[in-house]
């Protein structure tokens, strides 16, 4: 799965020399976070979903500590 695109780096402990840098493809933080041992129907999704209260202001560029 691809959310987004990272930054250009060089892989850590590549398997072979010579490896080139590479695309990896987050490069932020993920919350709320679930893992079921089912697929969720369409409906079970959207009712997660919709559970969810923001408490906070939504932002479109969070600032991020560094």
């Amino acid at each position: 799965m691809k959310i987004g695109k990272g930054k250009k780096r060089r892989p850590v402990d590549p398997v072979r020399k010579n490896t080139f840098p590479d695309f990896y493809a987050f490069d932020g933080l993920i919350d709320e976070v679930r893992i079921y041992d089912v697929a969720l129907t369409t409906g079970q999704m959207a009712q997660s979903f919709s559970n969810v209260k923001l408490t906070y202001k939504e932002r479109h560029e969070p600032e991020m500590d560094r």
